[in-house]
């Protein structure tokens, strides 16, 4: 029975809780450049083989990427790159930052990233996680029924985890997994960067980023 459920749910640890994303910008004026890392820990990438239907299948569904390419206007994902089983590497172009944000807040009902001056400003929140959600699902619906209640603790969520894994990692790594599980953003102009954890974000809790654009 637990497989079962946790193949349901397992999407959603997949994205949220075993993923480190390293992006590096590089912007100028409205328009923008950068490579986007997704890394996966290798326990997860085998138990997704032991519950997919086909083991040989890639964790990294590149038909999906495709899709998000055509739905956003502004963005254009120019090249796809799996070097390992763990690990993804995307380029992308920005062609209209502020058209990205507006397609990204028709989505999501909020304008998560803009640019404020000289600074490039992340609303970390539970709409963000939902957007982050939505691409791998198709929309905010589907992503809302996949998150767990927002009043669910760290502490309990990371209790839930570490059940769930249980079989494939010890406890220390799959609690190691979680602290390092969020966005990590830099800008190349500025050299600034920000790290945005992504269990906070899952439990309910808010914190606005505000990283640098300018030398």
């Amino acid at each position: 029975m637990r497989r079962l459920f946790v193949l349901c749910v397992f999407l959603v640890v997949f994205v949220f809780s075993g993923c480190k994303v390293e992006v590096a910008l590089s912007v100028e004026k409205n328009t923008a450049s950068g490579t986007a890392i997704v890394d996966v820990e290798s326990f997860l990438v085998a138990y997704w083989k032991d519950l997919s239907v086909n083991p040989d299948a890639s964790v990294f569904d590149t038909e999906r990427l495709a899709d998000i390419d055509k739905q956003y206007k502004a963005l254009d994902i120019t090249g796809i790159d799996i070097p390992s089983d763990n690990r993804i590497v995307l380029k992308f172009v920005i062609n209209d930052f502020s058209l990205l944000t507006e397609e990204i807040a028709r989505i999501s009902g909020k304008k998560a990233f803009r640019i404020d001056g000289n600074n490039f400003v992340v609303d970390a929140d539970r709409e963000l996680v939902l957007w982050f959600l939505s691409m791998m699902l198709g929309d905010i619906t589907t992503a809302e029924g996949f998150l767990p209640p927002s009043d669910i603790s760290e502490e309990e969520s990371a209790e839930y985890f570490t059940w769930v894994f249980e079989d494939y990692a010890a406890r220390d790594e799959i609690l190691s997994m979680l602290k390092n599980t969020g966005l990590s953003l830099e800008f190349l102009g500025s050299k600034k960067s920000a790290w945005i954890p992504f269990m906070p974000v899952i439990s309910g809790k808010s914190k606005t980023y505000k990283i640098g654009l300018a030398r």
